[in-house]
């Protein structure tokens, strides 16, 4: 009996709403009224005629209403597809599969019409590519050409990503710099949970003015997501590697078993000082030689990224890296004073999808 007073209350409530599209109404006592388009990681994303798409947090609102259907995906992992939102004085109310009524919590729904992949229906492709270059002419002639990627592939099981990039410099038409890496990994999602998953790599690079020919590294590891938000999104794993390494000198073949890390981080706590959606990021990885603890090889880069147009971005980042394990040959001269350390500073433009 209850339910079914419940149902009448909620039919009445929506046959007296007029059809004026989706309403957002705020704790404050405000209300928005428009189009509800997607919601997720502590906010509501809500368009208006007069403003366009507005980004609410979620501790603001009250409650939603809609005039068509949405796809609501629940903490818990119930899935309400394509259904409307009322509302009454003091709950959301949307139907289940049977038709009953049941209420709704701000606090216990994950996303509103989230896509496909993130309801467990196939896969997510995204990356980003960005390029910077230099070219100089006059007493000296510089030409420096930078190029840097990563494509993911993912579903609510597991990913697939490849990232690195590829370093260029020639000066007077004498080439001084020649080095590039790539990065490529499978992580396997421990009970479709984002926060704890495992999986392997394979990653190799090479640096012709560092004696470096080719280093391949490959071993599994475990990893967490420590947070996962616009403010913080923030990554870490640990695991085992086996190094090779070959040298372009007549330096013997090396390979000993290490230790690998990385930690990623990327945040907007930027956007207010330099716009809506730009970000900054902080990339660091190494590993330690267990045959030599002394050799470490560390890499980070730190920057930030500012939407310009259509999926094009403007950035600058800081690259630096340490290599403990380069080998000189004091009888060639082009190898005979290596630096361990290497810095890069580039302004890019790059483009994201």
């Amino acid at each position: 009996m209850k339910n079914c007073l419940h149902a009448l209350l909620v039919g009445l409530f929506v046959l007296a709403t007029p059809a004026i599209g989706d309403e957002m109404h705020m704790k404050n006592g405000s209300r928005l009224i428009g189009t509800l388009v997607s919601g997720g990681g502590g906010s509501v994303v809500f368009n208006t005629e007069f403003a366009g798409d507005i980004s609410v947090n979620s501790e603001h609102v009250l409650f939603i209403t809609t005039d068509s259907g949405v796809t609501l995906l629940m903490k818990d992992g119930t899935v309400y597809e394509d259904k409307q939102i009322a509302a009454t004085h003091d709950a959301m109310i949307v139907r289940d599969g049977d038709d009953n009524p049941v209420n709704l919590e701000l606090a216990d729904l994950d996303k509103v019409n989230p896509p496909d992949w993130e309801m467990g229906r196939g896969y997510n492709f995204f990356g980003k590519v960005g390029a910077a270059m230099l070219l100089e002419g006059g007493n000296t002639d510089n030409e420096e050409f930078d190029l840097n990627y990563e494509v993911v592939l993912r579903s609510l099981k597991d990913r697939y990503s490849s990232r690195g990039y590829f370093e260029f410099d020639e000066a007077n038409g004498v080439r001084n710099k020649n080095k590039w890496r790539t990065v490529n990994k499978y992580d396997r999602f421990r009970n479709n949970s984002a926060e704890d998953y495992y999986g392997f790599l394979l990653a190799f690079e090479r640096d012709e003015f560092a004696n470096n020919d080719l280093r391949t590294y490959i071993g599994p590891y475990i990893g967490r997501q420590f947070y996962d938000s616009t403010l913080i999104d923030m990554a870490g794993e640990v695991g085992l590697v086996y190094v090779a390494e070959q040298y372009i000198d007549n330096t013997d073949d090396y390979d000993y078993p290490g230790g690998n890390w990385s930690l990623r981080l990327t945040s907007d706590w930027i956007s207010g000082w330099l716009g809506p959606d730009a970000t900054a990021f902080i990339d660091h990885d190494g590993i330690a030689n267990f045959d030599d603890l002394d050799a470490l090889i560390l890499n980070t880069t730190v920057g930030f990224s500012l939407p310009v147009w259509a999926g094009f971005v403007f950035g600058a980042d800081l690259r630096w890296e340490y290599d403990g394990g380069v080998v000189s040959d004091p009888n060639d001269p082009e190898f005979e004073d290596i630096k361990k350390t290497d810095t890069t500073f580039n302004f890019r433009l790059g483009y994201e999808w």
